[in-house]
This record gives structure tokens, C-alpha cells and sequence, in this order.
């Protein structure tokens, strides 16, 4: 390509920014007109309404709301869906566009404000240029302040012996005071408290033997979920153990693996772990992520100055022990009393986790420290992974401090334990989070009965049962194998068929699938009704040649034939 078509395909290029520009400036001008007009009519409406209709008018409004946001979410997650499936060109030329549209976006909004700031910008500096004139008239230039009045002349005093008094030094002016609450909202992204947020808790219980993050899983999750406009703040904690569909997979597992599966931090681990939940919950789209080590628990607890806390479990760990009571704790005390699980369940584990949140957050409130929440976060952000900016986490702190720790909901993802091939698992009760989901996001999702906690223990009971029946028929078979009559009378085929069937049922009924545990069943009730059959085949044959044999005369009792006279 010659100089000449380089100019001529980026003088193209400028073009076609310019019409897109124009009329991105247009869409925004008729959105404007529109919302105007909409909302004049809607208050045209209302006026006509009653109370008890108005009201309802409202609730329909912010369902309709929470509607269109869950689509648009949906639709966010459906298109970085698509863009894990492009190849790396494609993923390239993807994010050029996207770059793309959003400098022509930012050209469109500040376009449309240039005059405006031009002019205050001018306004500004003509009252700053006469507020210095004044200032200079009042303060220096005395005789400006007469007029046009004749300058008088002074006359300079002759000197004296007398000795020069020293001259008088202005004392330093004091720095003025920042205000820690007006310092946080020059941070915050005040733009980001609106509307609802999820955002999801990973903490990761990092140890010695798993050194490759790509191999943690992540023990704690809890989705927070924000509604700035309501003030309404729900936390769900999702069991470790639930059992439920992975991302990215065509196999359930526990949800504590998604980080995992998707390649830990260092691949796509939160986007599986957020997109998991995600499904989890029907649909429900999950904004952002806050991941950290366990041990940050540790510093930030200790940054603050620890709590007191009232202590209902006694926690023996590493040597160390906290007994029961009120008393208080430090970063350690905390992060152990939040890991600790043996002699306990892992569901009572996520609730002392939330409370325990509940609790920090009341003492960062009670201290005039949720402040300084931004300056712990920088302190400890080298062990922590969010895709929260530090202007998103300011705001959130600002939210904060207008929200009082009882208020905030807590819930666990409805489920019971089971058990399936003998590992314990959290099953979830489907039709208890669909009205849970409804309760909180107001919206309805769909959920499958063989999905449900009740259809999966009666997978899982029919496999033990079967495999109990199996293991008692191998038994049998076994023993029979060693019966005298067996080895007396049976054929080498038949011994060496029913050894088959014993294998192979034995082989059967020692298949795991805690994946999918039903295609595990029909190859043990099969074997089981192979080994049955043909084991009272082989036994039939044997019995009758048994009775044969016993039948048949012996040479010692045989009749002798009488000699001839």
C-alpha cells in the first residue's frame, strides 16, 4: 500500500468517525427529548391517579425497571459468552471496535459541552482579572481608591540614631483541615450508586500445598447485592459444597471448583466463578468480583484495631485457642474464628462468616473509620483481586456509612445435604430459590425438577440400594462358586462364565459419577439380573446332574449275571 492510500484510508477513517459522531449527538438528543416528554406525561398520568393507583403505578414502574436491567445484563453476559469464543484475531478487531465506540461516544458527550465551558471558562477568568484589580487597589495601590485626587507629597523623616526596630514577620497562615468525609467524596464515583449492583465475595484459604493459584478453590462466596436507590442490601452465601451446574462445562460439580475450571486468577477464574453463580441463581447478573486470601482478614481487622465480638464456638487451631464469650479480637482471633470447621458444618461456617462481616462493618461505622476504608484497601491491595475501581470502592464506602448493619439481609442458598457415591454435597432446593430470587431481584427464573435437592437424593438412594443388592448377590455367587457340588458337577464354561458375571457386576457397582450419578444405575441392575439369572441356570444344571449321578447304579452294587448250569 503506497503513501497515498495510507492518507486516503485514514482520511476515510476520520470521516466516517466524524458522521458517527453526528449521529451519536443526534440518538443522544432525541433519548433526551424523549426522556423529557416521557416524563412529563408520566406526571400528567399520576395527577389523574389515586393514591392506592399511584402507588401501584410506581411498584409497576420499578419492576419494569429491575426488568430491563436484568435483560440488559443478560445480554452482557450472552455477549462475553460470544467473545470467549473468538479466536485471537477476532478477539483483536473486537476490541478495537469497542475502543473505538467508546472514544466516539466521549467526542459526542463532551462535544455537545464545549461552547457551555468555553464560556464559563471565559466568565471565570474576567471575574478573576477584576477581582484582582480590586484587590490590588484596595491593598496596595491606596490612592486609587480617591480618584482622580492630587498625590500629596511626603516627606521622607531624617534618620536617627535611634536603633532600627525590627521589622514585623507575618506569622504562618494554618493549613486548613481536610474533612475525611469531603476527601472520600472527591474520590468516589458517585455515579456508580445507582441502580442495583451484585458483587461477588471470593475468599480463598490459601495454603503451602496448593502454591499454583490456578489449583485453589474458593471456599467463601457470598453475593452482595446492592440496590442504591431502595437502600435495600441482601447477602446470599453459597455453600462451598453446592452442588450445581459449572460454567464453561457440561458437568455439575461443587461451585467452590468454577475458579478453578476457568484457570484461577491468572485465566478466566472470576469470570466462570461469577458466570456460575450466575446460573446458579437463574439468570441473575453478577456485576463485579472482590477476591482475596483469607489472611487479608488478618490485616485489615488489625488495621482498624480489631473488634469486640461475642464468641459462640469454641476454635482450636494451629495451637492457638478462643474460647466462648464476649471479648476482643484481633485480626487473627477473627480469621480464625471465620475458617473454623471441624466438629461444625460448612453451612454454620458461611453463617458466622456473614455475621462476622455484619459485625466489622458496625465496628468501622461505631469508630468513624469506614472512612478510611479506601486507605485500608490501598494498604492491603496487593492481596486482593477486584475489578472495582478505587473511585467504585470510595462510593461504596460513602454508602456506607448511611447504612445500618441490622438492616442488612442475609441469606443462605436454600439446600440440604446429600450424599452422593459417598461425597457429602449441598443440594439446592429449586423452588426455594426461585421465590428467593423473586423476593430480592422481583424477577421470575426457571428452574428444572432434575436440578432439585429431592430428585437427586432419589438418584442417589436408588444407586445405594442397588449397589447394596449387587454386593450382597456377589457375595453369594462367590460362595456358591466354593460349594463341593459346584466344582463336582459344574462345566469349565459355566465356572468360567460366572466368574465373568461376578466380575463384571463387581466392576459395575465400584463406578463413581458424582457428575451425573444416574447412567451409573442401569449397568448394575442389569448385572445384577445377568449374575441372578444365570447363577439358578447353573445351579438347575448342576442339582440334575447330581440327581443323575446319585441315580446311576456303582459297579460294587451292580447285580452279578448267574452262571449257566
Amino acid at each position: 500500500m503506497t503513501g497515498n492510500d495510507k492518507k486516503q484510508q485514514r482520511a476515510q477513517a476520520r470521516e466516517l468517525d466524524r458522521l458517527e459522531v453526528i449521529r451519536l449527538r443526534a440518538e443522544k438528543k432525541q433519548k433526551k427529548q424523549k426522556a423529557a416528554a416521557d416524563k412529563k406525561t408520566r406526571r400528567a398520568h399520576l395527577a389523574t391517579l389515586s393514591g392506592q393507583d399511584a402507588k401501584a403505578c410506581r411498584i409497576a414502574e420499578k419492576e419494569a425497571k429491575h426488568a430491563a436491567r436484568f435483560e440488559a445484563r443478560t445480554r452482557l453476559i450472552r455477549e462475553k459468552e460470544q467473545y470467549l469464543t473468538l479466536d485471537p484475531a477476532e478477539k483483536k478487531s473486537f476490541c478495537r471496535e469497542k475502543a473505538r465506540m467508546r472514544r466516539l461516544k466521549r467526542r459526542a458527550a463532551s462535544a455537545a459541552s464545549k461552547a457551555v465551558k468555553y464560556v464559563l471558562l471565559a466568565a471565570l477568568l474576567g471575574c478573576i482579572m477584576y477581582a484582582g484589580k480590586v484587590a490590588y487597589s484596595a491593598l496596595i495601590d491606596h490612592t486609587a481608591a480617591f480618584g482622580d485626587t492630587a498625590k500629596v507629597s511626603v516627606t521622607k523623616p531624617a534618620p536617627t540614631d535611634s536603633p532600627a526596630l525590627p521589622e514585623a514577620t507575618e506569622a504562618p497562615m494554618p493549613e486548613p483541615t481536610v474533612d475525611p468525609y469531603e476527601l472520600l467524596l472527591s474520590q468516589a464515583d458517585l455515579d456508580f450508586m445507582k441502580g442495583r449492583v451484585n458483587l461477588l465475595v471470593l475468599g480463598i484459604d490459601e495454603s503451602i500445598e496448593r502454591s499454583n493459584w490456578g489449583s485453589f478453590r474458593t471456599d467463601t462466596m457470598i453475593l452482595v447485592s446492592i440496590d442504591f436507590e431502595t437502600k435495600d442490601i441482601h447477602m446470599i452465601s453459597l455453600p462451598r459444597d453446592s452442588f450445581v451446574w459449572i460454567y464453561g462445562t457440561d458437568e455439575r460439580e461443587r461451585i467452590n471448583t468454577a475458579f478453578a475450571k476457568g484457570g484461577g486468577y491468572k485465566k478466566n477464574g472470576f469470570q466462570y466463578a461469577m458466570n456460575t453463580v450466575s446460573m446458579v441463581l437463574g439468570g441473575v447478573p453478577v456485576n463485579h468480583y472482590v477476591c482475596f486470601d483469607m489472611n487479608v482478614v488478618k490485616e485489615v481487622v488489625d488495621a482498624f484495631g480489631g473488634l469486640v465480638y461475642d464468641v459462640d464456638i469454641q476454635v482450636r487451631m494451629g495451637g492457638r485457642r478462643i474460647e466462648l464469650g464476649v471479648q476482643h479480637m484481633d485480626g487473627q482471633m477473627v480469621l480464625d474464628y471465620c475458617r473454623q470447621r471441624k466438629g461444625d458444618s460448612d453451612i454454620s461456617r458461611a453463617d458466622r462468616q456473614q455475621r462476622m462481616i455484619l459485625a466489622i462493618l458496625d465496628e468501622l461505622k461505631k469508630t468513624g473509620q469506614l472512612k478510611d476504608v479506601p486507605a485500608i484497601y490501598r494498604a492491603v491491595s496487593g492481596n486482593i483481586y477486584t475489578d472495582l475501581t478505587f473511585e467504585q470502592i470510595a462510593a461504596l464506602s460513602i454508602f456506607g456509612l448511611g447504612i445500618e448493619p441490622e438492616s442488612i439481609q442475609r441469606h443462605m442458598l436454600p439446600g440440604g445435604f446429600l450424599n452422593i457415591d459417598g461425597t457429602s454435597l449441598w443440594g439446592i432446593n429449586q423452588n426455594q430459590t426461585k421465590r428467593l430470587v423473586k423476593d430480592i431481584f422481583g424477577v421470575n427464573i426457571n428452574v428444572r425438577d432434575t436440578d432439585d435437592l429431592t430428585y437427586l437424593r432419589t438418584l442417589a438412594a436408588e444407586k445405594r440400594q442397588a449397589v447394596a443388592v449387587a454386593l450382597a448377590m456377589v457375595t453369594e455367587a462367590e460362595a456358591y462358586m466354593n460349594d463341593p457340588d459346584f466344582s463336582t458337577y459344574a462345566q469349565p464354561e459355566e465356572k468360567t462364565q460366572l466368574a465373568a458375571l461376578i466380575q463384571q457386576l463387581r466392576l459395575a457397582a465400584a463406578v463413581k459419577n458424582i457428575h451425573d450419578v444416574e447412567p451409573t444405575i442401569p449397568p448394575i441392575t442389569q448385572g445384577i439380573e445377568a449374575l441372578s439369572q444365570y447363577r439358578a441356570a447353573v445351579i438347575t444344571a448342576v442339582n440334575e446332574r447330581k440327581q443323575a449321578a446319585q441315580s446311576m447304579p456303582t459297579p460294587e452294587t451292580s447285580p452279578v449275571p448267574e452262571s449257566s448250569p
